[in-house]
Order: structure tokens, then sequence, then C-alpha cells
């Protein structure tokens, strides 16, 4: 299978801040949102990006989009900032970012999040404010498990029955949910072993999977007034696809693009790709 495309639109070490204080069906891809009108901000050149992965996921695992990101925005600062490690890890805050990982994202820092680390990256710009010179998400549904009013999310008795077999066997579940996030994909087998190839701190899974089962970034995507691009794969079996339209409505201002054929772990099935959208946006949305 051929790696996804992004619809309409050398390795180096890669920085990562200090450890401190600190499945639903995808339906048919939709077409992008409408991009954020003229009048809406622009930044200087961005000198810096944070990156936050998602669930059960250390942040070495978003170091090929690192790497990539630093590929075709030479100069740029570019950290991952892991939230489940660290003396003061975020998941005893009980906040999707505690104040310990603010401080030390970078002042000024575009935000771009992966699944739960979405969730993370929209509370921060929406505290930033103007600050924040712009939000990306990968593959993150605002609202992880469904509700009246946001049905495109895992059923409350999916996530709870996955909750429990995490709290039982706990290799077992995260054997499965590396392979859920590279279903569909083109990565396959082998993107779902090097996903499990390290693994985090079990206490703080644990805890950020309740927080998960309770997150919603609604407000905090309605709340943040900058540019915002949320990227989503069509074969994504996690996430379904439909979260796209819905998310569109909610934020209409946003982009809102699909990967065709991306697994919900698209953004390590052709990191360059992402990356090549991704920097697209931030020149976008920067002052020459």
């Amino acid at each position: 299978m051929s790696a996804p495309a992004i619809q309409n639109g050398a390795p180096a070490p890669v920085a990562r801040a200090p450890e401190g204080p600190g499945s639903a069906a995808p339906t048919a891809p939709r077409p992008t949102a409408p991009r954020p009108t003229a009048s809406a901000p622009k930044t200087n050149t961005p000198t810096a990006i944070a990156l936050f992965p998602g669930w059960a996921l250390c942040a070495c695992t978003l170091d090929p989009l690192a790497r990539a990101l630093e590929d075709v925005l030479p100069g740029a600062e570019i950290r991952v900032h892991d939230l489940h490690e660290g003396p003061h890890p975020d998941h005893l805050s009980g906040a999707p970012v505690s104040d310990e990982t603010a401080a030390r994202v970078a002042p000024g820092a575009w935000l771009v999040g992966w699944s739960q680390g979405g969730q993370a990256a929209a509370h921060l710009a929406a505290r930033r404010g103007a600050a924040c010179p712009g939000l990306v998400t990968l593959g993150s549904n605002p609202r992880f498990t469904a509700s009246t009013d946001w049905t495109a999310a895992m059923p409350v008795d999916t996530f709870n029955a996955f909750c429990e077999g995490f709290r039982t066997n706990p290799d077992l579940t995260l054997s499965r949910f590396h392979a859920l996030c590279t279903k569909g994909g083109p990565g396959g087998r082998a993107l779902a072993r090097s996903l499990g190839e390290t693994r985090p701190d079990r206490a703080a899974c644990q805890a950020r999977l309740a927080l998960l089962g309770t997150q919603d970034a609604r407000q905090d995507l309605v709340a943040y007034r900058g540019p915002q691009l949320h990227l989503y794969g069509s074969a994504d079996a996690l996430v379904p696809a439909s979260v796209a339209r819905d998310l569109a409505v909610l934020v209409p201002e946003a982009t809102v693009e699909m990967i065709d054929g991306g697994s919900h772990a698209f953004a390590l099935e052709d990191p360059a790709a992402v990356a090549r959208r991704v920097a697209a946006f931030i020149r976008e949305h920067t002052a020459p």
C-alpha cells in the first residue's frame, strides 16, 4: 500500500523537553473546511514548535515527525514534550497540561499535538490566547468519548471496557491499542511493534486514560482565536473520520483536512508529508 496523501493540501538530533517540574469505524472523508479569513492575525517567523504525543506514547514516538519538521523549517526550535514522565507528570494535576509542562513550552511556540496530545495542545493554546501563534492537531478528537451532543466518538461502553482491560491486563491492552493505532494504514504490524518498544509509566497511563474519558477540548478550540489546522486519517480506527465534519461546524474558521488512507498513526506513516503540510500552514500564517 502506498503512503497516504494529504488531500488539498537526513535525521538530525531531536530536542526533547527535559523531564522536570512539570473503536469507531471511519466514514468517508469530507472536503476541506474554509481556511481562516485574511483578518486572522499573523505572527513573526516561527522560532519554536512544541509537539505533544498521544496516550501511552513516549515523547520519542514523535521523533520522526520532529526530524521531518526540522528539515522543512530550518532554524526552528522543535521540542517534544512528554505528558507521562518526570517528577511531576501532568496526570497528577488533573488537567490536560500541568502548569509545570506549560512552563517548559517555549513562549511563542506553535503547538502541535497527536491524539490526546492534541487535546493538551488545544488546552494550552486557549490558556495562552494571543501569545500562541497557532495550533495543529493530528488525529485528535476534542471529545474522545461519545455524548448526546458529540456522537462522532468512541461509545462510552467501549471505552469503559478498554479501561477495564488496561487495569487487568495492561500489556495485552497496550498491544491491542498499538494495533488499532496503525489499523487501516500502510504502517501495519511493523509500525505497531515500534509503538510498543517504549512505554511510559503505567500509573501515568492509567491516570491519563481516566482523563481521556472526561476530557473535552471543544471549549478550548472555540476560545482560541488563532490559526488552527486539524488533520485526520480517513482509515482511523480510533477517531471517526466524521469528526472532521463536526469540527468544521464547531470551529468554522479552522482548516480541517483528511489524510487519504491514513490510520490513527498517519503522522508516523509519512512524517515528511505531514511535516510539509504543517510547515506550509505555519508559513501561511507567518508574516514575511
